[in-house]
Parts: structure tokens; sequence; C-alpha cells
């Protein structure tokens, strides 16, 4: 067993992760590592509250707001339809226990509205212009160890958050600044500085939040015969990344939702753990710096702005 509790599958648990501290010591040779057990579960669930308003207004405007509240839990986010890939995607203390946590699907908050306008000038061709926003809570993520801690051979293990620097010991290379700075950041990120002195839960760290906004203008024009009509359309999609690139996109941790904390060097002879923040991955110029939400660019169409014009004849 391991300084916080949860369980060693290495054949030397204090030593440092690596080849030559065997994974899945002791495991039954007769079952390979992709032998799965399904089954079913009642833990999980999920609800939703929604208000919406929407009314048409004097002078050719019309405008509508809505609101929802919504909660989500699950065991498994189900990732994947093949169940060893739905097993490994996900971040856990123990690999085996199905215990209930944030999905990765849970927006608690999101905020829609939408305003429009609309006027004929000339007959009844019209004008319209409308635009629509969409802001919502940002992602859930989990942090998690950068190396295989327990020794199961995934790099899925949920971060220890240290109550105070004596709480676990350092790599030879970690300096006192580095130190400094690890928990500086702890103490200014509120969703790490909650867990001090225990493990952090899944997904219960969220990314910003998202704001996004489109503009839609079209014009409608005689057509080239009785009762036909054309209509032009520009849509302008994520005007605010238009207006500057660092507004309009969603920062989402890496799939399966998760971000490294600190890489462990095994268990030193008190009990503790024996954090390496030393390397690039965690340091930049001698002070703490893990790595930065990405954007998120697995959308299609790209969260980057962009502009679609439309021609329509209707007869």
């Amino acid at each position: 067993m391991l300084p916080d509790g949860r369980l060693s599958y290495a054949r030397f648990p204090n030593q440092a992760p690596g080849s030559a501290n065997t994974t899945r010591w002791n495991s039954n040779p007769s079952f390979g590592q992709q032998m799965i057990y399904l089954t079913n579960t009642d833990k999980g669930h999920s609800d939703s509250f929604t208000l919406s308003l929407k009314k048409p207004f004097a002078d050719n405007w019309s405008a509508m707001i809505g609101y929802t509240f919504s909660r989500a839990t699950d065991v498994n986010p189900g990732t994947s339809s093949v169940a060893n890939s739905s097993f490994q995607n996900r971040s856990w203390i123990n690999p085996n226990d199905d215990y209930e946590s944030i999905s990765n699907y849970s927006i608690p908050n999101r905020i829609i509205a939408s305003v429009t306008w609309e006027k004929a000038f000339f007959g009844d061709y019209k004008t319209n212009v409308s635009a629509f926003y969409d802001g919502h809570s940002g992602a859930p993520y989990s942090w998690i160890f950068g190396n295989d801690v327990n020794g199961d051979s995934y790099t899925r293990d949920l971060a220890y958050i240290p109550a105070g620097p004596n709480d676990v010991s350092w790599a030879p290379g970690v300096t006192a600044a580095m130190k400094q700075s690890f928990f500086e950041y702890i103490a200014q990120n509120p969703d790490l500085a909650r867990y001090q002195g225990d493990v952090f839960k899944r997904n219960a760290a969220r990314a910003p939040w998202v704001n996004q906004l489109d503009l839609s203008i079209s014009q409608e024009i005689p057509g080239f015969m009785k009762d036909h009509k054309g209509q032009i359309r520009l849509d302008i999609f994520n005007v605010l990344n238009m207006i500057d690139k660092s507004w309009g996109v969603e920062r989402r941790a890496d799939f399966p939702l998760e971000r490294r904390l600190a890489d462990v060097r095994g268990v030193d002879a008190n009990g503790k753990y024996i954090y390496d923040i030393s390397t690039p991955t965690y340091n930049v110029g001698g002070k703490y710096t893990p790595a930065r939400l990405p954007v998120n660019e697995s959308f299609n169409p790209s969260q980057r702005w962009s502009l679609l014009l439309t021609l329509r004849y209707t007869f």
C-alpha cells in the first residue's frame, strides 16, 4: 500500500516506477491485461433544470434567453466502444474501484441568448440581423501523477496534493524555489487547494468559462419570376474570436480530461512520496509551471472564427 492508502501492483511498491520495477506483479498469467469484467451499476445520475424566456418586441425586435443548471456523475464515462479503452481512459485511485464522481460530460451552467431585428425595406423583401450567444461552464478535468505510481501499467493515477513542503519528500533536482512556486501555484488554484492533504477527486477541477457569439445577416431579393424569391445570407461564426484571437475559445484538458501535477520517484524511508518537479514538464526557469490547458481543437468546424456566405433561391 502506498502513502495515501492506494493499492500498489508493482513488484517493489516503494521503488521508483520504471521498467526495472515490474508492473502488475503477481498477476495471474492465465488472464491477459485486456481481460475486462463488464457489469452494470446503479451508481451515477444526472438531472437538469431549464428556464427560458422568449418575447417579440415593438419595432421589429425579438429576443430569447435561457439558462440550464445540470448535474451529472458516473463511474465510467464510456469514452470508447472497446472495453479495454473505456476501462483505461479515466482517472482513478484504485483501477478496479467503481466509485462515482463528476462526469466528463458535466456542464453545470449554461446560458444561451439571441436577439433578432427584422424589417422589410422594400416590398416584402426582409432584412434580418440576428446574434446568438452561448456561454457555459468549461469541461471538468482531473489532476494526476505524471507516471505510473501504483504499478498497474497505466498512467491514470489521481494525484495526492501535499498539505505542505514536509508532507512529501523531494527528488535531488528540486530546489527550494521550485518547492515554493509549487505551493504558491496550489494556493492560487482553489481546485487544488481544497484537496491539500488528500487525493484529488476525479473531474474535481474545471476549465474556464466559455463565451461564444455568432452573427447572421440576411437579405431577401426579388426572383426572376413571379412568386420566386432569393436570399443572400452571411454567417459569422465565433465573432469574438474574429475580434481577438484569445476570445471565444474553449480550453480543455488533454484526453481523457487530465493534467499532470508531478512525477513520483518512489517512497522514502519515512513512508512519504518522493516528488519530482524538476523536469521541463513542470519547470520553466526554476519555477513550477505545469502545462497550460490547451485550446480544444477537436471541434469541427474549428473554434477559430469563420465566414459562410449562402445564396438561396426559392420557387
